[in-house]
């Protein structure tokens, strides 16, 4: 699929997306972008990116995959800051209040992670789909 295709395509559906020389920039959401690079004549590379200001990274951009493994990193200091405090603290009452904070921040994660990457995934399926 040429450039000029896909551009009509994604008018077709509503997308909305912005070009610079060889690359298509869509939108998904205000914080995840999916770029389309048709700079190498023989392929088509298809990347995702979420900005700054997100539900999963904060402010930094890196691409969804990137930021599974940030947050599997800052979940283990998370564990073993909770761990830290529940010892220092050493008091009965805290155990239940850091165990739930752990769990909310877990699914949090969990359920950012699953939105985003889910959304790309979905995203560049679709332009595949669309190569055929």
């Amino acid at each position: 699929m040429n450039k000029e295709e896909l551009k009509h395509k994604l008018k077709r559906y509503n997308y909305k997306y912005k070009e610079q020389f060889d690359v298509i920039i869509v939108n998904l959401t205000p914080t995840l972008e999916i770029k389309i690079d048709y700079s190498e004549a023989d392929r088509i590379i298809i990347s995702d990116k979420l900005r700054g200001y997100n539900m999963l990274t904060g402010i930094w951009s890196m691409s969804v995959k990137t930021s599974i493994v940030f947050n599997t990193i800052l979940s283990f200091v998370y564990a073993l800051f909770f761990i830290f405090l529940n010892y220092s603290l050493n008091k009965q009452e805290f155990d239940v209040i850091i165990i739930l904070l752990f769990v909310i921040g877990m699914c949090w994660l969990i359920l950012w992670t699953n939105f985003y990457f889910v959304k790309a995934e979905n995203f560049k399926t679709l332009i595949k789909s669309w190569d055929r």
